[in-house]
């Protein structure tokens, strides 16, 4: 079945820019850099050890410039969010706020060289290990949570890691058992719009076995869009979609 978010993208102007803003900025390694059509790149950037990647699109997988800079990134994990804020601030990082303690634990938030917001938290006492650590959630934007449950951890398999309250609406955290990265399905909350349901989805999503893992989720209701087949870069893929139309690459990793 699914064992862990593989990648999440987001939209970049200048590939050799956001490049250099995640590696020499925020001390991440560069996974991938290699050719995929004409001059654009197929580029993957992670924290040191991180499972999860990030994906610098220009040009291709539903990229347009008007996207660049409209959508917040994955939530980032510090075990010291006060340090981490000092020694990026020194970098050059641009902050829009400072660090805050909430009730979670300690939150900042700060923007890449194309506008998109990262929040950095921690609900960890700090242990020492250096800056950000690992993509802690990415979100989707979804109508209804009851649906979007129903669909993630009855049909997909994934656990309800949290759910509750928060002013009229409810804050859901969804894990893939083992996984070091969560799902945040979102309604209605400050950066949520309903033109975002359906068409926001760029998570590509591991399996062991994407043949199996197929059947076992069609079987339970789940629509796919495209049947396993291997691609061009040597992986194993499908596509299926959520309740709400969102979109999902599961290959086998």
């Amino acid at each position: 079945m699914i064992t862990h978010i593989k990648s999440i993208t987001i939209y970049v102007s200048d590939q050799d820019k956001s490049a250099d803003f995640y590696v020499n900025k925020l001390g991440w390694e560069k996974r991938n850099d290699i050719p995929y059509s004409g001059a654009i790149r197929w580029i993957e950037v992670a924290p040191p050890g991180a499972q999860t990647v990030l994906i610098l699109d220009k040009g291709y997988g539903g990229w347009t410039p008007e996207q660049v800079g409209k959508y917040p990134g994955p939530m980032l994990h510090a075990d010291d969010v006060y340090a981490t804020y000092e020694t990026l601030r020194a970098r050059g990082v641009q902050f829009t706020e400072g660090v805050s303690e909430q009730p979670w634990g300690q939150w900042t938030e700060f923007v890449d060289p194309d506008g998109t917001h990262f929040f950095l938290g921690s609900n960890q006492t700090p242990t020492g290990r250096p800056l950000i650590s690992h993509a802690h959630a990415s979100s989707i934007h979804v109508k209804d949570p009851d649906k979007a449950l129903d669909f993630y951890v009855n049909k997909l398999g994934l656990t309800k890691q949290t759910d509750a309250p928060m002013g009229d609406q409810r804050w859901i955290e969804l894990a893939i058992p083992g996984a070091e990265t969560i799902l945040l399905p979102i309604s209605h909350f400050s950066y949520w719009s309903p033109e975002r349901v359906g068409i926001f989805s760029r998570m590509v999503l591991a399996c062991d076995d994407c043949q199996a893992t197929y059947e076992a989720l069609a079987a339970k209701g789940v629509e796919f869009t495209e049947k396993p087949n291997k691609q061009f870069f040597g992986l194993i893929q499908a596509q299926f979609l959520d309740q709400d139309g969102n979109r999902y690459a599961l290959v086998e990793s």
